[in-house]
C-alpha cells in the first residue's frame, strides 16, 4: 500500500466500529446524491423548457472544443452512375466573392448583395471590426495570404472559410496576416522585413501544389524579433515603396525602389537582399505600386498624435537599393511620429482606427494634398465634433476600405 509503519498502525488501532461507521457514512452520502440526480432528471423530463437549455448547452460545447472548419464536402445526389465531381467541383464558388481580413478574422462573402455600410467622419464605437485588407475575387482564382512570420498560404478562393478567427485559420500565437493577393502567372510574390531587406519568388515557386491550402514558410527571417512587414504580388514593372516612422535624429522617409531591382530567389529559407539602409528609426509600412498605380495614385501618411496627409506618389523618386530614401515628413512634437502608411487610387475610403477598435470613415478627398515634408492636417481637431476624435484612446493606424 506504500504506506508508513506508523499509518499502518494507526489502522490497526482503530476500532471496527468506526470503520464501519466511515462505510455507512459513505453509503448514506451516496444515496442522497442517487436521490438529487433522480428528482433533477425527472424534473428534465417533465419540462421542455430544460431539456433545450441542455442541447443548446452541449451544442455551444462542442462548438467551443471542435470549431475546426469542415474539410469535406456532404454531396446530396449524382445525376446517375457517370457523375463526376472533381476537388475543384467541390470548392470553386458560383460566383465573384470578397475575401476580407480584419483585426483577428478571415471572411469570404459572395459580391452579390454585399453591402459595407459606415457612416463617413463618425467615430464609431468601440469593438468594432476593423477591415484591414479585401479583395475582389474571381471563382476560379487563387489567393496567397502572407503572415508576419514570414508563412504563405495558397489556394482556390473556395478553400478559404466563410468565417474563421486567425486560431482556426492555423496562425501561430502573435501572427499576423500582412498581404494579400491574387496569383497570376509570370508574376512574383515580394516580401518585405521589418530589418529592411526584400526577397523575391517566382510565383510557380510559391504555388508548389504540394502545401497548397496549407501554410509554408517562404523567407528566412534574421533572428527572433524580425518579422515581413508586408508582402504581395508583384510584376517586373512594379515599384516598391518602404516608409520608415521617424525618430528624434531622423525624420521619416519613403524609399521606392524597382521590384526588378530584387533578384527572384527560390528557396524559403533565402532571406532576400538589402532594400531600404537602416537608422536610427522603425520600419512602419508600405506598398507595392503597379504603374497604373502612379497615374492618380497617392500615398497617405498618419501620425501618432493624429496628423494626416496624402501625397501624390509621383513625388517620391525612383532610388537604388541600400539607400536611405526621401524625406516622407517634418516631425515634430505636436505631429509625434509616423505611424502608418498606404497607397490609395485617390478615389476609395480609408479607415482610420485606435487601440480599442474605435474607427472613423473618412473619402480620400477628405484629407488634403501637401508635400513630403508638410504636416497635413489633425484629425481631432478637423472631424472631431468637440475638437476631439477618440479622446484618449491611441490612434493605431489606417486602413484602406477597398
Amino acid at each position: 500500500l506504500s504506506i508508513s509503519k506508523i499509518q499502518a498502525q494507526a489502522i490497526l488501532d482503530m476500532p471496527l466500529r468506526r470503520l464501519a461507521s466511515l462505510e455507512r457514512k459513505k453509503l448514506i452520502d451516496e444515496a442522497k446524491e442517487l436521490k438529487a440526480l433522480i428528482r433533477e432528471l425527472k424534473e428534465i423530463l417533465k419540462s421542455k423548457n430544460k431539456r433545450l437549455k441542455i442541447v443548446v448547452s452541449e451544442t455551444e460545447y462542442v462548438k467551443n472544443h471542435y470549431a475546426t472548419p469542415r474539410r469535406t464536402v456532404i454531396i446530396q445526389s449524382e445525376e446517375g452512375h457517370n457523375a463526376q465531381i472533381t476537388v475543384s467541383d467541390l470548392v470553386t464558388p458560383k460566383e465573384s466573392q470578397f475575401v476580407i481580413v480584419t483585426q483577428d478574422t478571415v471572411q469570404r462573402v459572395a459580391s452579390k448583395g454585399y453591402r459595407d455600410s459606415v457612416p463617413p467622419r463618425q467615430p464609431t464605437a468601440r469593438a468594432v471590426e476593423i477591415l484591414k485588407r479585401k479583395i475582389y475575387a474571381q471563382p476560379d482564382d487563387t489567393a496567397i495570404f502572407v503572415t508576419s512570420k514570414g508563412r504563405v498560404w495558397h489556394g482556390n478562393i473556395g478553400r478559404i472559410p466563410q468565417s474563421t478567427n486567425f486560431t482556426d485559420f492555423l496562425l501561430h500565437d502573435n501572427e499576423f496576416i500582412v498581404g494579400l493577393s491574387l496569383a497570376s502567372k509570370g508574376d512574383s510574390l515580394a516580401l518585405v522585413t521589418t530589418s529592411g531587406l526584400v526577397k523575391r519568388i517566382n510565383i510557380g515557386d510559391v504555388l508548389n501544389p504540394r502545401y497548397e491550402s496549407t501554410w509554408s514558410p517562404m523567407i528566412g527571417l534574421q533572428g527572433e524579433y524580425d518579422e515581413v512587414l508586408f508582402g504581395g504580388v508583384c510584376t517586373d514593372e512594379a515599384d516598391i515603396m518602404i516608409c520608415t516612422g521617424g525618430s528624434e535624429k531622423t525624420s521619416p522617409r519613403v524609399l521606392r525602389i524597382k521590384a526588378s531591382q530584387v533578384n527572384p530567389q527560390a528557396s524559403p529559407s533565402a532571406k532576400g537582399v538589402i532594400g531600404i539602409k537602416i537608422l536610427d528609426d522603425i520600419l512602419i509600412g508600405g506598398a507595392i505600386v503597379e504603374p497604373a498605380g502612379w497615374i492618380s495614385g497617392t500615398a497617405i501618411i498618419l501620425s501618432e498624435n493624429g496628423f494626416i496627409k496624402q501625397v501624390n506618389l509621383t513625388d517620391f523618386a525612383t532610388k537604388g537599393r541600400g539607400s536611405q530614401g526621401v524625406q516622407a515628413w517634418r516631425v515634430t512634437e505636436k505631429t509625434g511620429f509616423v505611424i502608418d502608411f498606404l497607397v490609395s487610387d485617390g478615389k476609395s475610403s480609408i479607415d482610420i482606427y485606435s487601440s480599442k477598435n474605435k474607427r472613423i470613415r473618412l473619402k480620400s478627398s477628405d484629407v488634403p494634398n501637401a508635400s513630403r515634408i508638410a504636416n497635413g492636417i489633425n484629425l481631432n481637431t478637423q472631424f472631431g465634433s468637440k475638437g476631439t476624435l477618440f479622446g484618449s484612446d491611441r490612434i493605431m493606424g489606417v486602413a484602406p476600405k477597398k
